[in-house]
């Protein structure tokens, strides 16, 4: 019971933040993302959903929500590009969804914000961007803008890319390490280190019982 209540909570733990889904993509590519708000502030509906988009990222194109309207901020294109004869001088700087409070999203329900964008093809595989997200409730506000090294509490969520599309390098993945889905699977980062205090903790516990 305690290592299923363990696990429950590291499970609590991984989805408490406002993420990136998916969370890892190919490099270069023209990919569809969304910004997934799993719960309110403290509790208060949402009503607002800003996502700043990185500044190596281009081509960006917005989904609608139903019951949300969405507005676009621009950023000057430097330098600029023709498509289809058309000289491109602005690209999107941020996207804002928003709602009444009628339609909000309760603290008991989460929601996804879809928008569509053509990735950057960094030197190193396995880089990462963030996208900063200001989430507005009811009541209050969070800033999910926190970067490295100083992230902790309110981290901007991050998109990982690899070339092979998956959490591991091809190299360092084992044959016969795959999840349900037929992939890979890692934790990292602070939910690592919790996931290994958590079972030395449960393996504590059982040596005593």
């Amino acid at each position: 019971m305690v290592f299923v209540a363990a696990i429950l909570y590291l499970a609590a733990i991984a989805t408490a933040h406002v993420t990136i889904q998916p969370n890892v993509a190919i490099p270069g590519s023209y990919s569809v993302l969304n910004a997934r708000v799993p719960h309110g502030c403290a509790g208060s509906p949402t009503v607002s959903v800003s996502v700043k988009i990185p500044a190596n990222v281009f081509s960006v194109k917005p989904k609608n929500v139903p019951n949300w309207i969405v507005e676009i901020g621009l950023r000057p294109r430097d330098p600029p590009i023709v498509s289809e004869g058309v000289t491109v001088n602005t690209t999107i700087d941020t996207i804002t969804w928003s709602t009444n409070t009628s339609t909000a999203i309760l603290d008991s329900f989460f929601e996804d914000f879809p928008f569509q964008a053509q990735l950057p093809k960094p030197d190193a595989d396995g880089s990462k961007i963030y996208f900063q997200i200001n989430q507005t409730c009811v009541e209050g506000f969070t800033y999910w803008g926190e970067l490295p090294p100083n992230a902790s509490a309110h981290p901007a969520p991050a998109l990982t890319l690899r070339a092979n599309g998956t959490a591991l390098n091809a190299q360092s993945t084992p044959a016969n390490s795959t999840s349900a889905a037929g992939r890979a699977v890692t934790v990292q980062g602070p939910v690592a280190s919790l996931f290994l205090a958590v079972s030395v903790a449960v393996l504590a516990f059982a040596t005593v019982a």
